[in-house]
């Protein structure tokens, strides 16, 4: 085996080791780690934390704006190209080749249109800050209080990224949909011309 084939990305046994461990080990690695976290150093990761989860608010929010906009682009299409199919289909010169072509151009943007509205659909997402009244269990002291919000802030963190992942992979899914659609329907209409 060349000596290259057995390079790997940096970091890449580190991923694979975290892949492995399971939520509860994760957590008490947290636990642990976060127990020796004093003073200041707290304090700078809290601040940090709140910042990670404002910033997750923020990149969710630009992305429901690229997916409504995408859907409604798509959907626009769609309607176009179904109109197009319905006004050939109702002529009397229209083309089965070519209102055929149509109807798949249009579902082919149909089908992206309806990823990237999942992709933007209302979900349960974590914000930033706490009301008082869910931290007074925990406001024993300044660095309980902070404990106790940095495991809490971890928690809303994992919960948006999963989704920011999901909404990502709904909206390439329904791009690419979108980008298959008129060859798709350039093609249908190739081979509906054929003469073998």
């Amino acid at each position: 085996m060349h000596p290259r084939a057995r390079m790997r990305e940096p970091g890449a046994e580190i991923l694979e080791e975290e892949r492995e461990k399971t939520e509860k080990e994760k957590e008490d690695e947290f636990e642990r780690e976060l127990s020796e976290v004093k003073g200041e150093a707290l304090d700078e990761l809290h601040r940090l934390a709140e910042t990670y989860l404002q910033n997750t608010l923020q990149v969710a929010i630009s992305n429901d704006q690229r997916a409504s906009t995408l859907t409604s682009v798509f959907g626009t299409g769609a309607a176009a190209f179904l109109a197009a199919a319905a006004t050939l289909a109702a002529s009397e010169h229209g083309s089965v080749d070519f209102e055929s072509a149509a109807a798949v151009t249009a579902i082919g943007l149909l089908i992206a249109a309806t990823y990237c509205a999942r992709a933007c659909a209302p979900v349960s997402f974590f914000l930033a800050g706490y009301e008082p009244r869910n931290l007074v269990p925990a406001a024993t002291d300044r660095a309980a209080l902070l404990v106790q919000s940095l495991k809490d802030m971890q928690i809303r963190i994992d919960a948006n990224k999963a989704w920011l992942e999901t909404s990502g992979k709904l909206l390439r899914t329904g791009t690419r949909w979108a980008l298959a659609a008129l060859p798709a329907g350039f093609a249908d209409y190739l081979l509906a011309n054929v003469t073998l």
